[in-house]
């Protein structure tokens, strides 16, 4: 009698369904007993789900690279040319000696006003970016929830940096957490992102895409 594809499939040791490809893809499963009847029931599988979008993506080095590249990097290139211009280039040609200390506030504040600015558009950008498309593609309606709670939270921190009574100390500081929420939740849309993780193809357990093709192994001591 001739083995089908199927008694491969069969025979494959339950660690590869169960244990390998969650890892690989971030996830992890759980044996606890689920209580239908808790009322916190939908807050605990939300924080689950928070909890492995966030550290999921973390052993995947592709995924960190990514995100250093393109989300931090060059994601915020106007941030970082400020940044350079204050720190770098403007550090040489200080306020001349003997200036008032209005002036010298005055020309502190004229050179951090661009970064400012250059902050202020930057996180608005990434959590609109990563909330629509948590609404758009995410299956999940609590996770589209979320979303848009942090997109509407980002959005007021963007108006209260606007005001010119804000300092810029207290705007700077309101920016740098508002680009944090906005990180995290860029970083939970992509977390699902097979092309950004290790991938597994589904063909594997039976050779391939290529049904015509031998498969490797023996049958050997196996009793049909």
């Amino acid at each position: 009698m001739s083995a089908t594809p199927l008694d491969y499939l069969t025979a494959i040791p339950r660690r590869s369904w169960a244990s390998v490809a969650p890892r690989e893809y971030g996830m992890h499963m759980t044996t606890k007993k689920i209580d239908q009847n808790d009322p916190w029931l939908q807050y605990k599988l939300l924080g689950n789900e928070l909890r492995n979008r966030t550290l999921g993506p973390l052993r995947h080095v592709q995924f960190v690279v990514y995100f250093l590249i393109a989300m931090v990097l060059v994601g915020p290139i106007s941030v970082w040319i400020e940044v350079f211009r204050i720190y770098i280039l403007d550090s040489a040609s200080a306020v001349p000696t003997g200036a008032t200390q209005t002036a010298m506030s005055t020309a502190t504040a004229a050179s951090i006003a661009p970064l400012r600015t250059a902050l202020l558009t930057f996180f608005p950008a990434v959590a609109a970016t990563a909330a629509l498309q948590l609404v758009l593609a995410d299956q999940s309606s609590q996770i589209r929830a979320i979303a848009m709670l942090c997109f509407v939270g980002i959005l007021t921190l963007a108006v209260f940096m606007v005001p010119n009574q804000i300092s810029d100390t207290r705007a700077m500081m309101v920016g740098a957490l508002a680009t944090l929420i906005a990180y995290w939740l860029s970083w939970i849309a992509n977390a699902r992102n097979s092309d950004l993780l290790g991938k597994i193809d589904p063909s594997d357990p039976i050779g391939g895409n290529n049904a015509t093709a031998s498969l490797k192994g023996s049958l050997d001591g196996y009793n049909a």
